[in-house]
C-alpha cells in the first residue's frame, strides 16, 4: 500500500487530499454477488468467543461468495489497550484456522492492497475526512476544558435535560473562525466535534436481519467526538472511512452497536457516503449462576468468555466451530435433521440465515457432543497428532510422556477409547484422554492409586491363584473367543458362578467376571477400562506379568 504524506495533505484542499486517497483505493475486481466483510476488534484484552463468533460468520459468508474477509485493529482508544492483545487475537484466528484475506499478519507484517490495516497508521486518512467536514461546517473544533463539559453535564442533569454537547450547550459550536484560529495559535488543546443537526427528521434503518429500526435525530443529538485531544479519530468516524476505503459491503457486529447506528447514519450522510448493508446478531449469552437469569457472556465473570479458555479445555477447534456455526443459525440444526447426521462438513452460511432477536445460550453439553462427533470421526492418526499439539500447549507432563514413546504406540492406545471404525464415541475433549490411557505408560501408571472395590470381598489366595492361572494360560495368539473362554473357565476353577442363577443355587464366591476384574485392575489400576483383550495385546505379556505381580504384591501388603 502507498504511504500517505500527512504533511503534504495538510497543505492541500481536504477535498483534493480525499481524491489523493481514494485513488488508491480501487473498485475490487469480485463477482456481484462477492460480500467483502471484515472483523475489527479493539486490542483492549484477551480473545472474546464473541469475536471468534463474528470472525467466523464473517469468514464463511465472504468464501460462499467468492469475497473478501479482512482482519483490521481498531486501537484508537489507546486508554483501554492491554499489552500483547493484538497478539492474542491473531493467535485466536490462527489456531483455530480462520483465515483471513487481508489484513495484519501475526509476524508483524500485512497483506493486502488495501491497507494499512492498523487504525493508528491511518491518521492522515482521518485527517482528510476531518477537515473536510470542518470546511464544510458540518464539524467544528472544540476548545472546552473538562470542568466546563463537567458543569454541563450537572446542569443539565439538575433540569432534567438530555446530557450531552450539542446545540447551546458548546459555545464553540458556532464560535468565528478568528476565534478558533487564535486558541490553534495559542496551541490550546482541542477536540474536533460532529456538528450534530439542527434539522429534525426520523432515521430508518433496515437491518439485514430483517428488523427495521427508526430513530428520531431529536432523542439521539449530540456533537459527538470524531478526533480526540491526542490527534487520533474515534471509532465513530475511523471504521466509517475503513469500511468505505476497504469496499466493505457487510458488516455483520453485535447488536449492542444499534445504539451508535444513528451517529453512523448521520456520518455517512455528512461525508456522502454509500455505507455498508449491515447485519446485527444478538450475543452469546450465559446463565447467570447467582441470577439464575440469562445475561451476555462477560470477559470479567466467565472464564468461557476466553477462547483459550475452551482450548486449554480441551475442546477440539472444529467442535467448537462447529458450535458456533449452530448457534449462528437454526438452518444448521434443521440440516443435520433432514441428512440424519450429526455434523455437516460443507455447510455454507448465507447471511439471510443469521440469527436475530435473543441472544443464543451458551451450552456446553451442547458444544461436548458436537466434539465428541468430531472427534469420534478422527482416524488414531489424526487424534494422535491432535492430541500431541494440543498437549505440547497445555499440559506439558502428558506431552513429555507420550512423545517419548513411538508414535504408532499412541494410535494403538487411542484406538481402544475412539475408533471410527467401530462407532466409538468416549471423547468430547482432549483433557479427558490422559486419564483414559495414561496406564498404557509406565511413567504414569506408576502414578496411580488401585481401586480394588469390586474385588475387595475375594480372599486373597484365590486372587492370587486366578492371577497365576491366567499368566500360565494366556498366548499372544489367542483370539478373542479363546480369551474369555480362558477367563470363564479359571473363574469356574476357583469357585465362582457362570451366570446368576448359579450364583444364587451355590456357595460360590461370585460370577467369573471377577476374573477378568482383577486383570483390569492389574493392568490399569481402575475398576473400568478400555477393551482389555486390546489392553493386554498392546501391552504385552512382559507387562502383563509384571503388573499381575505389582497387584499381588500390593495386596499381599495391605492383607499384612
Amino acid at each position: 500500500m502507498t504511504e500517505l504524506n500527512g504533511e503534504k495533505m495538510q497543505e492541500e484542499e481536504a477535498s483534493d487530499s480525499i481524491q489523493k486517497i481514494e485513488n488508491l483505493y480501487p473498485e475490487r475486481k469480485l463477482p456481484p454477488e462477492a460480500i467483502v466483510t471484515r472483523v475489527a476488534p479493539s486490542p483492549t484484552g484477551f480473545a472474546h468467543l464473541g469475536f471468534v463468533y463474528i470472525s467466523l460468520i464473517c469468514k464463511e459468508i465472504s468464501r460462499n461468495t467468492n469475497g473478501v474477509f479482512i482482519f483490521r485493529l481498531e486501537d484508537t482508544d489507546q486508554k483501554r489497550e492491554i499489552k500483547d492483545s493484538d497478539t492474542a487475537l491473531l493467535k485466536a484466528l490462527n489456531v483455530l484456522d480462520i483465515k483471513y484475506d487481508e489484513g495484519i499478519t501475526l509476524d508483524g507484517e500485512e497483506k493486502g492492497q488495501y491497507g494499512p490495516y492498523r487504525q493508528t497508521e491511518r491518521v492522515p486518512i482521518y485527517n482528510a475526512y476531518i477537515r473536510d467536514l470542518i470546511e464544510k461546517g458540518m464539524a467544528y473544533y472544540c476548545f472546552m476544558t473538562e470542568e466546563e463539559i463537567e458543569e454541563i453535564r450537572k446542569e443539565q442533569k439538575k433540569n432534567n435535560i438530555k446530557p450531552g454537547i450539542y446545540g447551546q450547550y458548546s459555545k464553540w459550536r458556532d464560535a468565528t473562525p478568528e476565534d478558533i484560529r487564535k486558541q490553534l495559535e495559542l496551541g490550546t488543546p482541542y477536540v474536533v466535534r460532529f456538528k450534530w443537526p439542527e434539522k429534525h427528521e426520523i432515521l430508518n434503518h433496515k437491518d439485514l436481519s430483517g428488523k427495521e429500526y427508526f430513530f428520531d435525530t431529536e432523542q439521539y443529538k449530540e456533537d459527538f467526538v470524531l478526533q480526540k485531544s491526542n490527534g487520533i479519530p474515534t471509532y465513530h468516524l475511523a471504521h466509517l472511512i475503513d469500511d468505505y476505503l476497504m469496499k466493505v459491503n457487510l458488516v455483520v457486529r453485535g447488536n449492542e452497536w444499534i445504539s451508535s447506528l444513528p451517529k453512523h447514519i448521520m456520518l455517512h450522510k455528512a461525508l456522502g457516503l454509500k455505507p455498508p448493508s449491515y447485519y446485527h446478531v444478538p450475543p452469546i449469552e450465559i446463565l447467570d449462576p447467582e441470577t439464575k437469569g440469562r445475561r451476555k457472556l462477560s470477559k470479567r465473570k466467565d472464564p468461557e468468555a476466553n477462547i483459550f479458555n475452551l482450548l486449554k479445555d480441551g475442546f477440539p477447534k472444529d467442535g467448537i466451530k462447529t458450535y458456533l456455526l449452530w448457534i449462528s443459525t437454526s438452518e444448521y440444526d434443521r440440516q443435520t435433521q433432514i441428512q440424519n447426521k450429526p455434523i455437516i462438513p460443507d455447510f455454507k452460511l448465507d447471511p439471510s440465515m443469521l440469527k436475530s432477536g435473543a441472544g443464543s445460550l451458551l451450552d456446553i453439553n451442547r458444544l461436548k457432543n458436537i466434539s465428541r462427533e468430531i472427534i469420534a470421526q478422527m482416524s488414531p492418526e489424526e487424534l494422535s497428532t491432535n492430541l500431541l499439539e494440543w498437549s505440547k500447549l497445555y499440559d506439558l507432563d502428558f506431552y513429555n510422556v507420550i512423545s517419548n514413546s513411538d508414535k504408532s504406540y499412541l494410535q494403538r492406545c487411542l484406538e481402544t477409547v475412539n475408533n471410527p471404525n467401530r462407532n466409538r464415541k468416549d471423547i468430547s475433549k482432549y483433557t479427558e484422554i490422559p486419564e483414559k490411557i495414561g496406564f498404557f505408560y509406565n511413567e504414569i501408571y506408576e502414578t496411580l492409586e488401585y481401586e480394588i472395590s469390586s474385588i475387595q470381598n475375594l480372599p486373597f489366595e484365590t486372587i492370587e491363584k486366578i492371577i497365576n492361572d491366567f499368566l500360565n494360560r494366556y498366548k499372544e495368539d489367542n483370539t478373542l473367543e479363546d480369551f474369555v473362554n480362558i477367563m470363564k473357565s479359571i473363574g469356574a476353577t476357583n469357585g465362582l458362578a457362570l451366570n446368576k442363577e448359579e450364583l444364587e443355587k451355590t456357595n460360590a464366591l461370585g460370577l467369573w467376571s471377577m476374573v477378568p476384574a482383577i486383570i483390569r485392575i492389574a493392568i490399569t489400576k481402575r475398576n473400568i477400562s478400555p477393551d482389555l483383550y486390546e489392553c493386554i495385546r498392546i501391552l504385552g505379556t512382559r507387562e502383563l506379568e509384571n503388573r499381575m505381580n505389582q497387584l499381588l504384591n500390593y495386596l499381599r501388603e495391605k492383607n499384612g
